[in-house]
């Protein structure tokens, strides 16, 4: 998994996607995690392989989606209201089949 950590100290992670765990990107409240924005929106995620936050308070998710046998995406939430502010799907053609 990876890590991202917002200037006000919020703690993100994503979770290994070898293991098919539960929960893809969660927060870490109370020493717990937590999905991220919330359980619902985990079924956007298949393989997240990188998070970071830009300096406008948004966590990116780059997700390779099983080396491509999905679709492989960025997706961009705003940290404060945990809304979908971005989303773009790769072409087979940057990221088919097998790529990561």
């Amino acid at each position: 998994g990876n890590i991202a950590v917002s200037r006000t100290g919020r703690v993100f992670f994503s979770f290994h996607p070898g293991g098919d765990p539960p929960i893809a990107v969660a927060e870490l409240v109370g020493g717990k995690p937590v999905p991220y924005p919330d359980q619902a929106s985990q079924g956007r995620y298949q393989s997240v392989l990188a998070l970071r936050i830009d300096g406008q308070g948004r966590l990116w998710a780059l997700d390779y989606a099983h080396y491509g046998w999905g679709q492989p995406r960025l997706l961009a939430f705003d940290l404060d209201s945990g809304a979908l502010v971005h989303e773009y799907d790769f072409p087979s053609e940057v990221a088919g089949l097998l790529s990561m």
